[in-house]
């Protein structure tokens, strides 16, 4: 047995006005997640400062790696980049990461700006990490965002790779 729903039926749903408020309310949800979503965004999008300096030239890189008998470290990213603005902001701010550089040139390669350097080496996501020789040949490469414990490991374990000795002082 069908029934239509008696006028009596509707208005006991919506009693004391609540029919009115429900669609205020969604809205209101609506844009409570849009401002919490725009805060996020424009947070994850603040360039923070790494916690040391970053070549932005490669050739410059390795010729001070050459010169300081250091290898070269490279961060392959893009300014619009989510996980490349984690490593920024979680990863190259950290006092301990900076330390695990110190025998390291590091060099960052925006891949929009240099793509030569980034075909040059393959290239074709990022973030990448490369751990290159004074030459600039790969000793170790590192895809995606790493936690600052990874990326000290992957440092040191690639640290003594194809060193050539400690240079005689002229």
């Amino acid at each position: 047995m069908d029934s239509e729903p008696q006028s009596g039926d509707r208005q006991s749903s919506c009693s004391a006005g609540r029919c009115g408020r429900r669609p205020w309310m969604v809205w209101l949800g609506l844009v409570a997640v849009v401002v919490v979503y725009a805060w996020l965004d424009h947070r994850s999008n603040t360039v923070v400062p790494a916690a040391f300096t970053w070549v932005e030239d490669l050739d410059t890189g390795l010729a001070q790696a050459e010169r300081t008998n250091r290898h070269v470290l490279v961060k392959f990213y893009a300014t619009w980049c989510p996980p490349c603005r984690i490593l920024d902001r979680e990863v190259f701010t950290r006092q301990d990461v900076a330390e695990s550089l110190a025998n390291w040139v590091p060099v960052s390669i925006d891949v929009d700006k240099q793509g030569a350097v980034a075909a040059r080496y393959e290239i074709s996501r990022i973030p990448v990490i490369l751990a290159l020789g004074a030459d600039g040949q790969v000793l170790a490469r590192a895809h995606g965002a790493v936690s600052p414990e990874e990326f000290i490991q992957f440092v040191r374990a690639h640290e003594s790779k194809g060193t050539t000795g400690t240079k005689p002082a002229n």
